[in-house]
């Protein structure tokens, strides 16, 4: 028999419905009145770095530092703090055998958690006015013979993972991140952040697009141009996103305004418009083919 570990994806909520722990934030949880374009003249994406200095996380006895693979690492031996030297970004992994592994989940009330990290990253310093709503992901773990899917009815619930889901004038920023889970002792068992900085050049495009798409016959419009690019686009519609380069990118961080949409069906696939209906890429993505079918 084999031991598996099984993480399932649970649906987001927005703010405003965490504490009842209903329902799952689409467009319509998001401010949809049309913002001026200029009104974004002076919002910014504030850059958050988190630090060991205000985190929760547990490294145990005889800590060091250790600077490696473009790493800065606080080593215990209980776990590794490291900070991304490049872009900030941050990664708190505990050891197999660390005791806060050992230690039961917080709750097995998803929102309760989520309350907790909530209040954890806020603590922090997470700009507040840029945390738009939390989804979680819950570890389960069980045991099935070699080549059978464990399903989750035969798995047991060990902890739950609460992710924030930055926004900016209303405008989800896809690619930030922070998340952490905690256990029944209040410790970090692990984390995860990177929020960098989004110019306010990228924020007004974000908001004129928003406010482009208000219009019907305008976004009618950009549907039909999106579609010929991604003729299995079918009725699926996209949204408008402030999209970075992930955390693992080794270049300066880029960001853009975007209208993205999902290719259905198997191993989905982003794309990234402009207004216009051209499809952008960001660094990291030059250079990548998009599939030609969905489930390849």
């Amino acid at each position: 028999m084999n031991q598996v570990i099984l993480r399932i994806a649970f649906l987001a909520l927005p703010l405003t419905t965490i504490n009842c722990g209903q329902g799952a934030p689409s467009e319509d949880s998001l401010p949809q009145n049309p913002v001026p374009a200029q009104s974004g003249a002076s919002v910014s994406g504030r850059a958050y770095v988190h630090t060991l200095a205000v985190s929760g996380f547990r490294l145990g006895l005889g800590p060091k530092t250790v600077r490696e693979g473009g790493w800065d690492k606080m080593v215990g031996n209980e776990g590794v703090f490291a900070t991304d030297i490049r872009n900030g970004f941050v990664l708190a992994v505990p050891n197999a055998d660390a005791p806060s592994l050992l230690a039961p989940a917080l709750t097995s009330n998803a929102s309760i958690h989520s309350e907790r990290v909530l209040a954890y990253f806020r603590a922090a310093g997470t700009p507040d006015d840029e945390i738009g709503g939390t989804h979680v992901t819950t570890t389960m773990r069980g045991t099935a013979p070699m080549g059978k899917v464990l399903m989750p009815a035969e798995s047991t619930f060990v902890s739950y993972t609460t992710h924030l889901e930055r926004v900016i004038a209303g405008i989800p920023v896809v690619e930030s991140q922070a998340w952490a889970s905690f256990n029944a002792r209040n410790e970090v068992m692990s984390e995860g952040v990177y929020w960098p900085a989004i110019s306010s050049s990228v924020i007004r495009g974000a908001i004129a697009l928003r406010n482009t798409l208000s219009d019907p016959a305008k976004h009618a419009q950009l549907r039909d141009l999106v579609r010929r690019s991604v003729p299995d686009l079918g009725d699926v519609e996209g949204k408008v996103v402030i999209t970075h380069t992930p955390a693992t990118y080794a270049e300066p961080m880029a960001a853009i305004p975007s209208y993205d949409v999902i290719l259905p069906g198997e191993g989905s696939y982003v794309r990234h418009f402009d207004e216009s209906g051209r499809e952008v890429f960001l660094p990291n993505e030059i250079g990548e083919a998009p599939p030609s079918d969905p489930k390849q």
